[in-house]
């Protein structure tokens, strides 16, 4: 026993001693594409010009410190190298590159840099950093996910625009605008990286799913983060998670769409935390806005506003697994069934039938629309606690009335309705 406590001790002394020497010699490296000195990145005078070039000589414990401006993934002649090339890569890229984050290494955008009186002033909206998979600089200015002709001139861009592969929590990217992806973009395979302060414009997933990021597996958190424009021909316009576990802080998902499932989030067997998100205008067949199959999903204060389905759950579709929604609004979403939530039960493998599928508490629904059954929720087989919630002129065009309530045959609308009323 006395020789483990020693060795304990020996480990800990070292662990300790690797971390030390670790922050003694982090560094700052900096990167400007217009810098003009000699761009070694010890300074914003001698900047890298390139993002990947930082990249490469990152070390744990070290900050990336990005200009405005725009920078691809394919640039730098050492990516060149890896990939089985000796020169600089020509203009035309190499799509199967990504920015790949790594454990230690914290890449932060948003910087005035040089001339600015002080260079390492930041403002995310004055000073936009984009990572951009546009390869040739070639994309249409008004993109439109589907048209032949904007979707033509995207074919050479990049799969991924940022890679991370079992990274933990001290892997970080903050203040970036991440755009024009084809694949997705960002992929996160079993990692937790921390994403921050990021915006995710016009990236698409032509053949997987999750536009803006495909999660699989890890425990990725992203918090202040915008999701707009992003589309999937499969699911989750924006995000698609599974077998993961996802935290959402503060984000806002607007204007994505998917084909089949989750126009801003597709979720599957997964758990997924949100809290103070926005939802507008995200659209899918199955799930305006969210589609969740299995796992848990539990979102608290969120807001979730005029996302729009041809058929089931104009905000949310939950096909089985817990879902907990607290302290949240539900409003203008449309569907031809559940207005605002469409609730089916697919139970899972030994799941506790006598359980709550779904609780709602202080949440309110107003103003929500279908055109078949359930203004505000349908509910099919789901076993349902409904705590202090108010509903609201949402309406079932077919019927005539203010039904909010259906609990499966819209026969049943009527009587669903009343007892809806008593919560």
């Amino acid at each position: 026993m006395e020789t483990r406590g020693k060795l304990r001790t020996v480990s800990t002394v070292c662990i300790l001693a690797v971390c030390l020497a670790a922050s003694a010699t982090a560094k700052v490296i900096y990167v400007d594409d217009d810098a003009a000195g000699a761009n070694d990145g010890s300074s914003w005078a001698n900047a890298f010009v390139h993002l990947q070039n930082a990249l490469a000589v990152a070390r744990l414990g070290d900050e990336v410190r990005v200009v405005q401006g725009r920078y691809r993934p394919d640039q730098d002649a050492r990516v060149a190298a890896a990939h089985g090339h000796g020169v600089e890569i020509s203009p035309s890229g190499l799509p199967n590159v990504a920015f790949r984050l790594t454990n230690g290494v914290a890449i932060r955008g948003g910087f005035a840099g040089v001339p600015a009186r002080d260079p390492n002033v930041r403002s995310l909206r004055q000073y936009e950093t984009i990572l951009s998979g546009d390869l040739k600089e070639n994309d249409s200015s008004d993109w439109q996910p589907g048209s032949p002709a904007s979707e033509f001139l995207r074919d050479d861009n990049s799969l991924y625009v940022v890679e991370s592969r079992h990274t933990d929590a001290t892997a970080v990217l903050d203040g970036f605008t991440i755009q024009s992806a084809i694949q997705s973009g960002m992929h996160n395979a079993r990692g937790s990286p921390r994403v921050m302060n990021c915006t995710f414009k016009q990236n698409s997933a032509r053949r997987l799913s999750g536009g803006a990021l495909l999660c699989e597996g890890g425990e990725p958190s992203l918090s202040s983060c915008v999701f707009r424009e992003n589309s999937a021909t499969v699911a989750g316009g924006a995000i698609h998670v599974s077998a993961a576990h996802l935290t959402l802080a503060d984000c806002r998902f607007i204007t994505n769409q998917a084909s089949s499932l989750g126009g801003a989030i597709c979720s599957v067997d997964s758990v997924v935390s949100l809290t103070g998100c926005t939802f507008e205008r995200n659209t899918a067949p199955r799930g305006g806005a969210v589609y969740h199959q299995q796992g848990s999903l539990a979102a608290t204060k969120c807001r979730w506003a005029g996302n729009v389905v041809s058929a089931e759950g104009g905000a949310i579709s939950s096909a089985g697994g817990p879902l907990t929604l607290e302290m949240y609004a539900l409003s203008g979403n449309l569907a031809r069934s559940g207005g605002a939530i469409h609730l089916s039960r697919e139970p899972s493998p030994g799941a506790d039938a006598d359980a709550p599928d779904v609780t709602m508490i202080h949440c309110v629904f107003t103003g929500n629309r279908c055109s078949f059954a359930g203004g505000a929720v349908f509910s099919d087989r789901v076993a349902l606690r409904v705590i202090n919630c108010t509903f609201a002129d949402n309406y079932v065009y077919t019927g005539g009335k203010s039904l909010a309530w259906s609990y499966g045959a819209p026969e049943d609308a009527g009587y669903r309705q009343h007892r809806a009323s008593g919560f």
